[in-house]
């Protein structure tokens, strides 16, 4: 299946995400590149975290997310704390009804985790999904553009670490997200 891109080209992904990509990422870009092509060059090279990164931001919001939170479910065997599962329970009701008092009630648990897990990253970036950041009796705040983003990746490479795998096992947890990803990208996993 072919997928359409709005963004042009590699270069557009990285210039409006505003991405720091490490020098060995950078020197796999090429002129014209497409997003697709680049994510592909990131992935054979072994460079995948900043192939998830990248990732995150060129995926649509909602299907960015949704591919977040499903890495860090898949991962809560390692990390099975109430909190973890209260949290991403509170991200999959964000999921069925996305409106500001949910998001907002993802943003406490996010906070209650201290975004050091999957499940607190991929509720941050719920967070910084839409809307303002600040308290509701406060000034309106809102986060940088792509922050969700950001937050996302946190996830995704915090869940391929959990319970501390060796090299290869990270290798195929990394290469394993990435083909969800990817599948989300080409249309091929439903969004709820």
């Amino acid at each position: 299946m072919m997928t359409k891109y709005a963004i042009k080209s590699a270069r557009d992904v990285i210039h409006d995400a505003n991405l720091d990509l490490d020098e060995d990422s950078m020197a796999l870009l090429a002129p014209k590149q497409s997003p697709l092509e680049f994510l592909h060059a990131l992935i054979d090279a072994g460079i995948y975290c900043d192939a998830v990164t990248y990732l995150a931001c060129m995926l649509p919001m909602r299907k960015a997310l949704w591919w977040g939170y499903q890495c860090a479910r898949e991962q809560l065997q390692y990390d099975p704390t109430d909190r973890q599962k209260r949290t991403l329970e509170t991200v999959m009701s964000w999921f069925g009804q996305s409106n500001d008092t949910n998001r907002r009630r993802v943003g406490d648990w996010a906070d209650a985790c201290n975004n050091e897990t999957p499940a607190g990253f991929i509720a941050t970036a719920v967070f910084f999904s839409e809307g303002s950041v600040a308290d509701e009796d406060s000034s309106p705040a809102y986060p940088l553009p792509y922050a969700y983003a950001h937050a996302i990746s946190g996830a995704v490479v915090s869940s391929a670490h959990l319970a501390e795998p060796d090299a290869e096992e990270l290798q195929r947890r990394l290469q394993r997200f990435l083909h969800l990803g990817e599948q989300l990208l080409d249309q091929q996993i439903e969004v709820m």
